[in-house]
């Protein structure tokens, strides 16, 4: 098309020519319109002859990328991330709006230009966006306003430009708290305007208060300010604290209130969190409790690298806490020794229980499969669940039936492999 060559390259004059002749400013090539070319280019002056022929600046450039369309406006492809083009770019927005631009249109992300402005600290486009009465309220696809954008990339001049602009930094209710940011200057200017603490993080995670989430992040600092200005903390901050686990943070949580109750103990051992087990007893908390031999041994969970295992099995020793027994492992109903994946958890516990041949059954056959043969024997000579155990392999491998009851291996209730068939 010649009118889009025209524009591509810059061509002022073979522009104007074509448009004095009759060409619709309103073209399309390959999806995208010669005005949004002409934006995208940062071509002023054609931008402005493509206005003056009744060029329409809310017609997006709407391309399908196979997995959606994408749609973007002229006036969000004028918004620049170059300190560069901020000048020029700023010349082009004040044409688009002028020309009827929409400043509340949505691209593909649900971003207006109010977003890209706040994403990309451009403090002169958002001053032209609320001249222009644009709604800095609306919420994206991301479940961000404008405000909540500037505010989590740290953009100060922004965030207190909206502010006094009359932004609410608690609306709506639907949008990402703007408080939820690392930003310790931008937080002390959100709650100077009334932001609400106790406020949740989003519409996503709307169990967690700002107060909350930065107790699971350790930011002490930013609590400090949150509860100066009302911001509560519950007894669910301490579960969230084990996360970071800092003696500071511990104390700071012990000084306002919080109690660290089972929740929070119970945490620390699921998560076999050693750190926080020697924080708490470095605030004079005692890190026990109810059942506590029970609780020591969930250390030993799937979920758990073998260094966290280690680590907080050598902080309970050095805080003179009890160790596991042989007959407190065997009470458990899923025996952690029967779940452990790794030879060092394996190996650490055989050395450390004492009297190891106290462990049978499935026991022995999980140390069998990780120990591996020949270090098995060694500390096992006699184990008759284990031939049993690899009888029954054999089978399986071959299809053979249970003499006993004439049923498959893998079917067998006849009590010869029964308990097999749950490894």
């Amino acid at each position: 098309m010649e009118l889009y060559a025209a524009v591509q390259k810059g061509d002022n004059n073979k522009v104007e020519g074509l448009l004095m002749k009759g060409a619709d400013a309103n073209a399309v090539f390959d999806d995208e319109p010669v005005l949004f070319t002409a934006v995208a280019n940062r071509e002023e002056l054609i931008i402005k002859l493509l206005l003056d022929h009744n060029a329409d600046p809310n017609r997006p450039f709407a391309a399908d990328e196979g997995f959606g369309v994408m749609m973007r406006y002229p006036l969000h492809e004028a918004i620049c991330r170059n300190e560069k083009e901020i000048d020029v770019c700023c010349r082009i927005v004040c044409q688009l709006l002028s020309k009827g631009a929409d400043p509340d249109a949505v691209d593909d992300c649900g971003q207006t230009a109010f977003h890209h402005a706040a994403a990309c600290n451009n403090l002169q486009i958002i001053k032209l966006l609320l001249q222009y009465k644009a709604n800095p309220l609306l919420v994206d696809a991301s479940g961000d306003t404008a405000l909540s954008l500037s505010a989590s990339e740290g953009h100060y001049e922004i965030t207190k430009l909206l502010l006094e602009n009359g932004v609410n930094p608690n609306s709506p209710s639907s949008a990402k708290n703007a408080l939820c940011t690392p930003h310790s200057a931008i937080i002390q200017l959100l709650l100077e305007h009334k932001a609400n603490p106790n406020g949740y993080v989003s519409e996503d995670d709307s169990n967690t208060t700002v107060v909350e989430s930065f107790c699971r992040l350790g930011k002490v600092d930013i609590l400090t300010k949150l509860v100066q200005h009302g911001g509560k903390l519950t007894q669910r901050c301490g579960v969230l604290a084990v996360n970071k686990a800092s003696p500071s943070l511990l104390h700071f949580l012990l000084e306002n209130g919080v109690k660290f109750g089972f929740e929070t103990l119970d945490a620390i051992y699921k998560q076999a969190n050693a750190k926080a087990l020697l924080s708490l007893y470095l605030i004079g908390i005692d890190p026990k409790i109810d059942d506590t031999k029970m609780r020591y041994l969930q250390v030993l969970s799937l979920n758990f690298p073998t260094i966290k295992v280690v680590r907080m099995l050598e902080t309970m020793k050095s805080l003179n806490m009890e160790e596991p027994s042989v007959s407190c492992i065997l009470k458990l109903k899923d025996n952690p020794l029967s779940l452990a994946r790794t030879k060092d958890v394996c190996e650490y516990f055989l050395t450390n229980l004492g009297n190891p041949m106290a462990l049978k059954g499935l026991c022995r056959i999980k140390l069998y499969e990780v120990l591996g043969k020949d270090v098995f024997y060694l500390k096992f000579p006699n184990s008759p669940e284990v031939e049993r155990f690899l009888r029954f392999e054999e089978a399986m491998a071959i299809g053979e039936k249970c003499l006993a009851c004439d049923e498959w291996i893998d079917e067998c209730s006849c009590g010869e492999f029964e308990d097999y068939n749950e490894i």
